[in-house]
């Protein structure tokens, strides 16, 4: 029953049955984290909860020999993944489940402003960058999530059976997609919605994992004709920053992008406080004093 909470921590380089991080309770917070490197069944992230959100955080790198090489989310209720990057996972998957970068279990769905790019499955199978299997809940899930996949970049995803699959019929909206399957019986709908992402346009659109500022690596947007730049929901009232937090803006010249970076947001630079300036008056009183207060000494030094 307890409520977990997880932020602002690196884990790496582990080895173990559920991988780097494994979270369970009534409700999952996981913010500002970053998983690097870890094997496992679930090789970044699981976790099991009544509500799970996933915000702001970086995973990389990671195997996964069973379900997902990023993350695995499991909710009884509702999931959340947000402002968050899924870069560069590799899942072997030699049991006969999902094999994907992220894959979420939930009644209803949000996935908002997700980088999920250059992750590798196994070949031939039935391995996807983001997979949504709902079990029994489909009926539920399209009553009550509207768009579950929002204003996010999934493409140059290798070795699997694509970039994007369900067994319910979705909506998402002002995505930058790759190859979208339908060998699990669902599709994709909507509105804004950018469908001829290649690996080789997405090496001009997209830098490479850095630091570009905030507490997680990111994948900087470049290029101006960027698909994914002001791609975004025109109407997007959601976070107010991007995954780097901070004073990353989320929506700059007046519309949000795809993706868990933000086009042109930059750091406020903190600057010491400034010292009034002084008008002739105040100069002159100021000189006043230090001439009369330069008198006194001189008369103390004669004494």
């Amino acid at each position: 029953a307890a409520t977990v909470t997880l932020s602002n921590l690196v884990v790496k380089n582990n080895s173990s049955y559920t991988g780097g991080i494994f979270a369970k309770g009534s409700s999952v917070s996981v913010d500002r984290i970053t998983a690097l490197n870890n094997v496992g069944r679930i090789g970044g992230l699981s976790t099991n909860g009544q509500t799970v959100t996933l915000r702001n955080s970086t995973l990389s790198g990671n195997t996964g020999n069973s379900f997902a090489s990023a993350a695995f989310l499991h909710a009884a209720g509702s999931a959340t993944v947000q402002n968050t990057t899924a870069s560069g996972n590799n899942a072997l998957g030699f049991l006969s489940n999902v094999y994907a970068a992220v894959q979420i279990e939930a009644g209803e769905v949000l996935v908002d402003h997700a980088t999920v790019v250059r992750n590798t499955g196994r070949p031939n199978s039935v391995g996807l960058a983001i997979y949504f299997g709902y079990e029994e809940r489909a009926a539920q899930l399209m009553a009550a999530s509207a768009a579950p996949v929002r204003n996010s970049i999934v493409c140059d995803n290798t070795g699997g059976a694509g970039d994007f699959a369900s067994d319910a019929n979705l909506v998402g909206d002002y995505n930058l997609l790759g190859v979208i399957s339908t060998t699990a019986g669902g599709y994709l709908g909507g509105t804004g919605n950018v469908s001829d992402c290649t690996g080789a346009q997405l090496a001009n659109w997209l830098g490479p994992l850095a630091n570009n500022g905030g507490p997680t690596q990111t994948h900087a947007l470049l290029d101006a004709s960027n698909h994914a730049i002001n791609g975004g929901d025109p109407e997007y009232a959601g976070a107010t920053r991007d995954q780097r937090t901070g004073t990353f803006q989320r929506v700059v010249a007046g519309r949000t992008d795809m993706g868990a970076f933000e086009f042109g947001a930059a750091e406020a630079p903190i600057y010491p406080t400034p010292v009034p300036a002084l008008g002739p008056v105040a100069l002159g009183a100021l000189s006043a004093a230090l001439a009369a207060l330069g008198m006194r000494r001189r008369r103390a030094g004669d004494k």
